[in-house]
C-alpha cells in the first residue's frame, strides 16, 4: 500500500488497517513508516523474506524499471536494500533516518535494518547480479574484509 497524498486522516488509516493486519510497514514516497507491533514477528523477518528483498532490490533490479518497490511490500528490508543499491551500484553517499518517539522501536529496527544490509553486503545474491553488476560492486560485494570498497565507503 502506497499514500499518494501526505494528510492525517490517509495516514492513520493505513497505519491502523495495516497494523491489524500484522503489517507494520507503510509506505509514502520514499519513506517507509513503522508502528511498532511490541511483538517478534518471524515471518516478517524470515530467511526468505531477506532474500526476496536483496534480490527484487539489489540483485535482480534493472534500471528500465520503473520501480523496482512495486513488486515488494513496504519493509524496513526496503530501506537497506535500496541503501546498499545506491551505495555499492550507483556510487552514491546514503544516509537513513530513523525517527520516533520513546519506546517506538527506533533502536530495534536499526539494528533489523543494519543486519539486513550486512547480509546484502555478504553476498544474498543472484547469478544475474554477476552479470550485471560492475566489476567494483560485485568485488565489494564478496569480500568479507575491512578493504572491501562498500566497507571503507561506510567507514568514511
Amino acid at each position: 500500500v502506497d499514500l499518494p497524498f501526505l494528510h492525517e486522516a490517509a495516514i492513520l488509516y493505513n497505519l491502523k488497517t495495516r497494523h491489524v493486519k500484522g503489517k507494520p510497514y507503510t509506505r509514502t514516497g520514499d519513506i517507509v513508516i513503522a508502528v511498532n507491533p511490541y511483538q517478534w514477528m518471524n515471518e516478517l523477518y524470515s530467511q526468505e523474506r531477506r532474500h526476496l528483498y536483496a534480490n527484487a532490490l539489489v540483485w535482480e533490479a534493472r534500471d528500465e524499471d520503473a520501480d523496482p518497490r512495486s513488486s515488494v511490500e513496504p519493509h524496513v528490508y526496503e530501506t537497506s536494500s535500496l541503501a546498499y543499491r545506491g551505495l555499492a551500484m550507483e556510487g552514491r553517499d546514503q544516509s537513513v533516518l530513523v525517527s520516533g518517539e520513546s519506546g517506538a522501536g527506533k533502536t530495534e529496527t536499526v539494528k533489523i535494518l543494519m543486519s539486513h544490509l550486512a547480509a546484502v553486503q555478504s553476498g544474498i545474491q543472484s547469478s544475474s547480479f554477476q552479470e550485471a553488476a560492475p566489476a567494483s560492486a560485485t568485488i565489494g560485494a564478496t569480500q568479507h574484509d575491512s578493504h572491501s570498497p562498500i566497507v571503507q565507503r561506510v567507514l568514511d
